[in-house]
């Protein structure tokens, strides 16, 4: 069935349809559809042309019972961003689609009309409210628009007896009679935020804010060259990484990019508890957990699996994190034998790899060089009697780290550095024969 598309999107529909049939006439790429699934080629087809003719102002839920007749079919098959900056936006075959079909005009739900949340609340009494055992009761008063909340500016008011107003940990504060800081951690738990993805959005803003004062203060110091400045943040020199409150949990284990390019196994990478993460500050990204020396989790770094533009970096690190202050894995290595050798890497992905070849005391730099806060670490957890292989990467940066390092760690501890036969190799590219040669080497 044909739905009546406004003139704006008849021809562009019109001629979608038409490049579909002739490709799947002539045996080419039908992307979006798929030749061997017909009950989803035709629920994806009418949901398009039901969109593109869609008026009016709706919630997606509704939307959703009317164009697919199940109130959450509609997120589902759009792949609705539903937190993040990213919220309302499509994501997947039905937005991309979309967009192809409008020239980038449509976008999200929102384009059409179809908002994830009302523009506007307006609650009228009697009415009460409940929040974790407390009530709020908006019977008093006579105001019939007594309490209102404003879902786009993300703020409330009330004019009965109680008289408060404000933005949501306002709302929290006032319910559950705490400070503003245990609001914000109620927040966290209760509605599983990404304070991460908060926090990237508020640097965004401040940055886009025009300067109008010079600053007074006198600047920093300058770092030590052997201190890196990428994921530090500016958190002040020495002060611990605090444990997160919340997991990354919904993440794909099964990727790709993992499996195949990467070539772990499903064990290790249970381990390390890393996964495809498809939104919030880490989207599209394999999110990998960093753990410090007592175990708890104090960041998540995410590795771009796409091409990226050249200067750019690979890797996110969440604004305030020091990754100076860590030694990726360093929690699972000091739990091996104390006469296995430590072996140090770069990067996480040799980490990962040297402890699926049964190399579990390995830990990684998170770059080239060695910072005073991981030789402290180091230095806590060997003596005079303990081994350590230095294997960094088989280029400039890792040549200049490893002989730094060797020299700073032999002071305590006896070293030992590793040399690849060909330039580039990581140790990530090992065979596990030769990782057991090499531990066999220095037992």
């Amino acid at each position: 069935m044909a739905f009546d598309l406004p003139d704006e999107w008849r021809a562009p529909w019109n001629i979608f349809c038409e490049r579909m049939t002739l490709a799947a006439l002539a045996g080419e790429d039908v992307t979006p559809f798929e030749r061997d699934n017909l009950s989803a080629n035709a629920e994806l087809l009418t949901l398009l042309n039901k969109l593109l003719a869609w008026r009016g102002e709706s919630l997606v839920r509704f939307a959703s019972c009317v164009l697919c007749g199940n109130s959450k079919r509609l997120e589902d098959l759009a792949g609705m961003e539903k937190d993040g900056e990213m919220r309302g936006k499509l994501r997947g075959k039905l937005g991309r689609t979309l967009e192809t079909i409008t020239d980038g005009k449509i976008r999200s739900l929102d384009d059409l009309g179809i908002m994830p949340n009302p523009r506007f609340v307006l609650l009228s009494g009697p009415l009460r409210l409940r929040l974790d055992g407390q009530w709020l009761d908006l019977g008093k008063g006579s105001n019939p628009t007594q309490f209102r909340v404003s879902t786009s500016k993300n703020i409330w008011n009330c004019f009965n007896d109680c008289e408060h107003g404000g933005n949501t940990l306002d709302f929290i504060v006032k319910m559950e009679k705490c400070s503003i800081h245990a609001a914000a951690l109620k927040a966290i738990e209760w509605f599983n935020l990404d304070p991460e993805a908060m926090a990237a959005s508020d640097d965004k803003t401040e940055a886009a804010e025009p300067k109008t004062s010079t600053p007074t203060t006198k600047p920093a110091p300058r770092r030590a060259a052997n201190e890196e400045s990428s994921g530090d943040g500016g958190r002040p020199q020495g002060l611990p990484n605090p444990p997160l409150k919340f997991r990354l949990d919904k993440l794909e284990r099964s990727h790709p990019y993992l499996t195949e390019q990467r070539k772990l196994t499903p064990e290790t990478i249970i381990d390390f508890g890393i996964g495809y993460c498809a939104k919030g500050m880490m989207a599209d990204r394999i999110a990998i957990p960093i753990h410090n020396v007592k175990g708890e989790v104090v960041a998540y770094a995410g590795r771009f699996i796409g091409a990226t533009q050249e200067g750019a970096p690979k890797y996110k690190l969440p604004p305030g994190f020091r990754k100076s202050q860590e030694l990726f894995n360093i929690d699972r290595a000091i739990k091996e034998p104390a006469d296995q050798p430590l072996i140090i890497v770069e990067g996480f992905f040799d980490a990962m790899k040297l402890h699926q070849h049964g190399c579990r005391k390995v830990v990684a730099l998170m770059g080239s060089t060695l910072s005073t806060a991981q030789e402290e670490l180091i230095r806590q957890q060997t003596n005079s009697q303990s081994h350590v292989i230095v294997m960094l990467d088989e280029n400039d940066a890792g040549k200049a780290g490893r002989e730094d390092i060797a020299c700073r760690l032999s002071k305590f501890c006896f070293v030992r550095v590793h040399q690849f036969s060909q330039p580039d190799m990581e140790p990530e590219h090992l065979p596990a024969a030769e990782v057991q040669q090499l531990m066999e080497g220095v037992r």
